[in-house]
């Protein structure tokens, strides 16, 4: 008896440790920022600041890219008013998603201002990804002709 709890108790910590890696590596890369990151984030951020007492209603749009080192850059923003451009870029400018292991993303975002309040949208549009580096299995016995094709499928030399 004594044995089979034992044995239940190491089975279930074994269970407990395999879930933890299989949630671990569930991330298509380590450095991996989400859609839902990228949201926490921007919804962190004073935007109060940067509305002016008294402001008509708006919605104010944001395109930008956020780099490998987590840095915003190319920012476009559009529907601010009353000479408010520079204090929105420098909020959005700020902010630190954290490193990433892709490309440049292309986020499209909006805050609203209603009433004085400056509301963020609790969704972001990330334009097409790209998750690099791609890892494909090839088999050893490969010949030219099947590595020259998939080098043509995945955009790596001309078809």
């Amino acid at each position: 008896m004594i044995f089979v709890g034992a044995w239940l108790i190491a089975t279930a910590a074994a269970q407990d440790n395999a879930d933890e890696i299989v949630a671990r590596d569930a991330q298509p890369l380590p450095r991996y920022l989400s859609a839902k990151d990228i949201t926490t984030l921007l919804a962190e951020q004073d935007w109060q600041g940067c509305v002016q007492g008294g402001e008509a209603n708006q919605t104010v749009r944001f395109g930008f890219e956020i780099q490998n080192s987590g840095t915003v850059s190319a920012i476009s923003i559009t529907g601010a008013s009353g000479g408010q451009d520079g204090c929105w870029r420098e909020t959005l400018r700020s902010v630190r998603f954290g490193a990433h292991d892709e490309m440049p993303l292309k986020v499209n975002w909006t805050v609203g201002v209603k009433g004085g309040q400056a509301l963020p949208y609790p969704v972001v549009e990330v334009e097409e990804r790209r998750l690099e580096p791609l890892f494909i299995f090839i088999k050893p016995d490969a010949t030219t002709a099947e590595q020259a094709s998939l080098d043509a499928a995945l955009g790596l030399s001309p078809p």
